[in-house]
């Protein structure tokens, strides 16, 4: 049989296969360089032959049925992109953890201490030290925070009660005072008219 008008086909092992893979096209690109093209599960190399003089005599197909090899390849691509989600997921996920880890007791001695900057703090609450690490060491430090601020809080109510009760007993002395002058003056105007209407 004649391919293309330039081709003559000898032989084959499968001819059904060859007849529907070897186009002319094909052949002639095979006359220049050796080309290998992959056409269903099949891959195909064409390749000029020369005799020993080094004239091309023709033009050489190899037809290689490639389903098992790339069956092989495509579970062995699926095994990897399985893996590298295996791998990102057992990065990811201890990563997403360990973050939180950080990030939920400095979130929670961000609250408190907002809390108690916006007046409605409960100086007797304290942060829990969950772990001996940099974090646990700041909450530490934050409850002593707070223990020095209660007592000193405590310290300022006891002193403005002492200051209030000393300004009534102020009150009260002024009181007292104010009275007893009064009567001291209306004393004086008494006597100051006795004394007139004895000069009389």
């Amino acid at each position: 049989p004649v391919l293309g008008d330039q081709f003559v086909f000898i032989s084959s092992t499968d001819k059904k296969v060859s007849d529907s893979l070897l186009t002319p096209a094909l052949l002639t690109r095979g006359q220049s360089e050796a080309t290998s093209v992959r056409i269903d599960n099949y891959y195909t190399t064409v390749f000029p032959i020369k005799d020993y003089g080094g004239k091309q005599i023709g033009v050489m197909a190899y037809i290689y049925d490639a389903e098992d090899l790339y069956g092989t390849m495509s579970r062995i691509q699926w095994g990897i992109a399985l893996l590298c989600l295996a791998l990102l997921a057992g990065i990811a996920i201890p990563l997403f953890f360990g973050v939180r880890s950080v990030t939920r007791p400095i979130r929670r001695t961000a609250d408190m201490l907002k809390d108690i900057a916006e007046g409605e703090g409960d100086l007797t609450k304290r942060l829990e030290i969950i772990k001996q690490d940099e974090i646990g060491e700041l909450a530490g430090w934050c409850n002593t925070f707070l223990e020095k601020l209660q007592v000193l809080i405590g310290k300022i109510a006891t002193n403005s009660k002492e200051v209030d009760q000393a300004a009534v007993e102020l009150s009260g002395i002024a009181e007292k005072m104010s009275h007893t002058a009064t009567e001291t003056d209306s004393d004086e105007q008494r006597a100051g008219l006795e004394q007139k209407s004895q000069g009389e």
